[in-house]
């Protein structure tokens, strides 16, 4: 019997201290404050209790290869890698390139009513034709092109194009 009641009374108290607990709320701009203000023990806690993203002052910080990107994302590059698997290059590039702007979008989608912004590359190819606007001139030829991997600053665009400009490469420019 005495095991009986000492399981009830487990019971009882572990429902009591369930109906006691209180939700706390603590706004981000406070949570930023502690954790600039916290040691690295502290700092750990936080990152554990809001997650990482919270305490990252500037996105593109944070953002700086595919694998941090697809981390933002909530994937992996295991993940990245199955899905893309029977893609040419060129569209593991422009896959790459969509996680990377929606990382760099901090998970927001993009709506139609605000500017969007996207890098856009000069490349002279000695012909235009084959990309979506042309001009010539009486000594060369040059073509422009904007990839429409979108983001909400420019900012962010040109960050983009410059530190990713590999996978641009393979996507606009793709090797036989």
């Amino acid at each position: 019997m005495q095991g009986r009641h000492f399981l009830r009374s487990t019971v009882n108290l572990s429902t009591q201290l369930k109906n006691k607990m209180e939700n706390l709320t603590i706004s981000k701009e406070n949570a930023i404050k502690a954790f600039e203000g916290a040691n690295e023990k502290g700092r750990t806690l936080l990152r554990n209790l809001f997650g990482e993203k919270v305490f990252v002052k500037d996105i593109m910080e944070r953002i700086d290869s595919l694998k941090a990107a697809l981390e933002y994302n909530g994937k992996t590059q295991e993940r990245f890698d199955w899905e893309t698997e029977r893609d040419s290059e060129a569209r593991k590039a422009e896959k790459a390139i969509e996680e990377i702007a929606t990382a760099l979008r901090e998970g927001k989608p993009l709506e139609m009513d605000q500017r969007w912004y996207y890098p856009y590359f000069e490349r002279n190819t000695g012909s235009s034709v084959s990309f979506s606007y042309y001009g010539f001139g009486y000594d060369d030829d040059d073509a422009d092109v904007g990839a429409r991997r979108s983001v909400d600053t420019p900012e962010k665009a040109v960050y983009m194009g410059k530190k990713f400009i590999e996978y641009y490469n393979k996507m606009l420019a793709p090797t036989r």
